[in-house]
């Protein structure tokens, strides 16, 4: 343990197949983010358990590891029976702390089988997962091509289970923030929004009485991903719920939309509206009660495309008599500053009133 307890990160394992006489090998190196090529000590090596299982085995149960890496750096194992058109995965249900590196050619077995919507729940959901995080993470560090990382995010289009699906949306936040102000946002969001298309319309909007959390979750995950990347049904529905709320007699009572869901159909309503709108928000605000619902207004009132209501609802955030507590303004300045729209906003409000803030 002292290799895991004494010693700062953890492990990318690389796993590279010799197709010619069968044998794998297995080499570990810290994985960092972020290369340094002035770095000349040497790489920490870890006690690392590997267990696996094949396209002809298919035991994702058994996570017994089957070899260990003895705080070696490379260890090569011959007694492996895999075929060369078979598929290999490490790390099953990833019970091991640490990434995974195939070779290339295992990587497109891999994507092979996902992508075949008939063969892809051969795989654990689990470590569905663990190669959709994986291989994004790699990406992102340089040890894989993108191209290869985003071919297995498109068998999304046919998963069903939430876990995977989790991960997908975390790895594929990351290329949405870096694309949200670049001139090919737009095919991102396409590319995306057909991943989503089948699920959206699977999960629906209705929740059942006895549904389970994981379902619930999953909902609100994916339509909220859906909304964000502006799913012209996931908008229209949000929007209607949002409207039918504030035509209510007696909103602060009666609410019929599903605590699951609010904060996609808030921030939509306020979104997609104008003052009145966000005034409506603004007085549930203030009529609230529920601490919960406070915060999930604070964070709904910053969803508004409008420059003049976002300059207004940090003008607010600082006087004494808007019923937001001191504490909250971070909550105010963060649900601003969320929006590609209201960074800008947000940092000019900060440098305008900094004495004021600060003292």
């Amino acid at each position: 343990m002292d290799s895991w307890t004494l010693q700062t990160g953890f492990p990318v394992l690389n796993i590279t197949r010799n197709y010619s006489d069968g044998s794998i090998q297995f080499e570990q190196e810290r994985f960092v983010l972020m290369i340094d090529p002035s770095q000349k000590e040497p790489s920490p090596l870890w006690w690392i358990p590997v267990s696996y299982t094949t396209a002809v085995e298919k035991d994702f149960h058994s996570t017994r590891p089957k070899l260990w890496l003895r705080g070696e750096k490379v260890i090569e194992v011959k007694n492996i029976s895999v075929a060369d058109d078979e598929w290999f995965i490490a790390n099953i249900q990833q019970t091991g702390f640490y990434r995974i590196n195939y070779d290339q050619h295992n990587w497109q077995l891999l994507v092979k089988v996902l992508n075949n919507a008939s063969r892809f729940e051969e795989i654990h959901p689990i470590n569905r997962a663990q190669i959709l995080d994986d291989a994004m993470n790699l990406a992102l560090a340089g040890r894989l091509d993108y191209r290869t990382a985003l071919d297995l995010t498109s068998y999304l289009a046919h998963e069903r289970n939430y876990v995977p699906w989790k991960a997908g949306l975390m790895v594929l936040g990351y290329i949405d923030t870096m694309f949200s102000k670049g001139a090919y946002y737009l095919e991102y969001k396409r590319y995306v929004l057909r991943l989503l298309d089948g699920a959206v319309q699977e999960l629906g909007w209705d929740v059942a009485a006895n549904e389970s959390v994981v379902r619930a979750q999953m909902r609100a995950d994916l339509l909220s991903t859906a909304c964000h990347l502006e799913h012209l049904g996931c908008m229209e529905h949000a929007v209607r719920l949002y409207t039918n709320w504030m035509l209510t007699p007696n909103p602060d009572a009666y609410n019929e939309i599903h605590a699951d869901i609010r904060s996609t159909v808030y921030c939509v309503g306020v979104q997609a509206g104008g003052a009145r709108e966000w005034n409506f928000a603004w007085a549930r605000f203030r009529a609230a009660a529920p601490p919960a619902e406070r915060e999930l207004l604070l964070a709904v009132l910053g969803c508004t495309r409008a420059p003049y209501l976002l300059y207004r609802y940090l003008e607010l955030s600082l006087r004494n008599d808007s019923g937001i507590r001191k504490q909250d303004t971070v909550r105010v300045f963060s649900a601003v500053a969320g929006s590609a729209i209201g960074q800008p906003i947000a940092l000019n409000f900060v440098k305008a009133n900094w004495k004021h803030i600060k003292d």
